[in-house]
């Protein structure tokens, strides 16, 4: 998933992980809403619906599904209006959006798009019990765009953004070179991947690592490299305690030598440890 990717992207952000927990802290959602999620009338997917225009009409900011993996630095919103992926193929029938908007990656400004969709998501499950179709949410805007001017204008002026924002996902299970690996990257910052498809780390007929094994092998580098970091305090504080001495010692030299292999290697696919090593 974009996960890693969103962690090395948002370093300078506070982060605050909402969870059914905390989430009535930051946003007030009708009763029947939370009633209807409770009683599993609405799936928690069709809350999720809910809850990020309920965010976005709040405070603005950036709804990014988690499906989507991230290359670079992510958007500055302070000051546009409007944020989405919006692609030249509005005569594309094939989604109600028409490409025109991406309801899994919308930001910008607190505006009336936002509380308008919000408001109509309020409006329909007082009197609906079920979501009448999985993208409910663009038929809404959809509506929205039709019948209000002020927000048609909005989304009319929003630029072009991530216009190539499906190209990795169709370019998965091919080989990895750098040259196809650059080219990607070099298209879009935003990626928008799927959980419903097979992706393959490795080519079945050559073997060859496929650009999906790319982002996966990248992925691991990076855990690895911050559980050796985390490994590496630990040895430290061990080693200036009289009882943990010997443990710190065992850590230390452990994993300089590739010790835990054995354990590791089969849990994440065969990946090496070097990069612990690396560390010390």
């Amino acid at each position: 998933s974009g996960l890693v990717g969103s962690e090395m992207c948002i370093r300078d952000r506070r982060i605050v992980v909402l969870s059914e927990k905390n989430y009535r802290d930051y946003v007030d959602l009708p009763s029947y809403v939370i009633e209807k999620l409770n009683k599993g009338k609405i799936s928690i997917t069709n809350f999720s619906d809910v809850l990020r225009y309920a965010l976005l009409s709040k405070y603005g900011g950036l709804w990014i599904d988690s499906t989507c993996y991230t290359t670079a630095n992510l958007p500055d919103l302070n000051n546009i209006p409007y944020y989405t992926s919006k692609q030249r193929k509005h005569d594309d029938a094939t989604y109600i959006s028409r490409y025109r908007w991406a309801s899994y990656l919308m930001g910008g400004m607190s505006n009336q798009i936002f509380v308008n969709e919000r408001n109509l998501f309020f409006e329909y499950l007082e009197k609906e019990n079920c979501f009448v179709d999985y993208l409910l949410l663009d038929y809404f805007l959809n509506l929205i765009y039709s019948q209000s001017g002020t927000c048609r204008e909005m989304m009319d002026k929003c630029p072009y953004y991530n216009e190539n924002i499906l190209k990795m996902a169709s370019k998965l299970n091919d080989a990895y070179n750098d040259t196809l690996w650059n080219t990607i990257l070099s298209m879009d910052t935003i990626h928008k991947l799927s959980w419903k498809l097979r992706y393959d780390m490795y080519d079945k007929n050559t073997g060859e690592m496929t650009v999906f094994g790319k982002i996966v092998d990248l992925a691991w580098n990076y855990k690895y490299t911050m559980l050796g970091v985390a490994l590496l305090v630990l040895s430290l504080l061990l080693y200036f305690s009289k009882k943990g001495r010997f443990m710190s010692y065992f850590l230390y030299v452990g994993f300089l030598l590739d010790g835990y292999g054995i354990l590791i290697d089969p849990l994440l696919g065969g990946t090496k440890n070097g990069d612990l090593a690396l560390v010390y």
